[in-house]
Parts: C-alpha cells; structure tokens; sequence
C-alpha cells in the first residue's frame, strides 16, 4: 500500500543520507614539495612570544591551537635535551609529555594542511571536521621511536577542512614547525548538514506521493 512504499522510501533516503557523511576521503601527504602546497601559507612560529599556553590564535587568527587533554601547549625554541638534533629553526610549536590530544581550528577556507614536526614516540591520530563540526574521516600519523623529523600532511579532495583534533595513544612529545595550510579547489565545499540532506529528502518523496493520489 502507500504507507508501505512510504517508509521503503523513507529508509531508501536515510541509507543514501548517512552514506553521504562518508564520502569524505582524507589522504596523507608526505611530500612537503608537493603541488598541493604551491599556493600556502606558512605559519613558522618565528617571532612569537615564548610560553605555555591553552589556547592561542596565529597568523592573524588564521589558526588557533588548542590543548584538549594534557597541561598545556607551549611556543620554544630548543629541546631540553641536547643529545637529540631535531632539524627545527628558530621557534616551534611543543606539545610536552603530559599532552596526548590538541586541536587546530581553521578561520580560513582550506583544505589541506602540512607540517614539519619530531620527537613523535607513539602513534598519533588526525580526525578532519568540517562545517557543522561534522566528520571528514581520520588518518593515522604512525610513531617511529627514534631521533625523528619528517613531514606530514593531510588533504580533504571535497570539502572544507575547519578543524583538526590530533590524538596520541599515550602521552607524547611532540615538535611542530612550519605549519602549511592551502585551498587548492576553486571553492571549497561545505559538508551538508544531516537535518538537511534528510528534510530534503523527505519533501522530495512527500511531492512524489502527492502527484501519485492526485492522479
């Protein structure tokens, strides 16, 4: 009957609505020279005031970075101990050992972002949010425990990147410096509200029934 194909209906659009929440395939870039990175902007930390801190916004307030669990994060310019050489000029961003997860807020439109970072003991995992903090997917930045530098970045190919939260398995220390961050699409998408994409949905199979008792 019509309530039937009604709710067949109904389901057929939810299935279709929470698969478009996956879409969003973040992948990891390795390649600080890569194209993706041809038209950023990089925040160096050079020339910020020194300390620990909660929260903070940089380059005039394109980002801000924020400690989710642990003391706090801070802005140095050299590791305690001098038997590791890390390959980072003059300041960057620290993260000491208590810190296991931080966020980085974008007030800018972009989509991929990159940086240089070391002292990575355990495994570190990048969770990408979107408009109406909705979920872009996750990727893993994995440990190397050892005397590390190295680069990593991340690109989202549809939407718009307004925050990332980084999550360590366990405590860590980490070094980040020479943060890049850069909107590579013609306009950058928003990720479409759920509410919505279902509202639509539902007025769409409403105006298909409509026409269906009106003949």
């Amino acid at each position: 009957n019509m309530f039937t194909r009604f709710i067949k209906a109904l389901s057929a659009c939810l299935l279709l609505t929470a698969a478009s929440q996956t879409l969003a395939i973040p992948t990891t870039v390795l390649d600080a020279n890569s194209s993706l990175f041809d038209d950023a902007t990089t925040l160096s930390f050079d020339g910020e005031s020194k300390g620990s801190f909660s929260s903070r916004s940089f380059n005039n307030g394109d980002i801000t970075f924020s400690v989710l669990t642990g003391t706090s994060l801070s802005i140095n310019d050299q590791f305690s101990t001098s038997a590791f050489a890390f390959n980072l000029q003059n300041e960057y961003l620290n993260s000491p050992s208590a810190t296991t997860s931080f966020r980085v807020d974008f007030n800018v439109a972009i989509d991929t972002f990159g940086f240089t970072w070391a002292a990575r003991d355990t495994q570190w995992v990048v969770e990408l949010f979107g408009e109406n903090n909705n979920s872009l997917g996750s990727v893993n930045a994995n440990h190397v425990r050892r005397v590390y530098t190295d680069f990593f970045g991340v690109s989202e190919s549809e939407y718009r990147i307004t925050s990332a939260v980084f999550t360590a398995t366990t405590a860590d220390v980490i070094m980040l410096d020479n943060f890049k961050y850069a909107a590579n699409l013609a306009s950058v998408a928003n990720v479409p509200e759920p509410g919505s994409v279902l509202l639509f949905a539902i007025g769409f199979i409403a105006l298909g029934l409509f026409r269906k008792l009106a003949k």
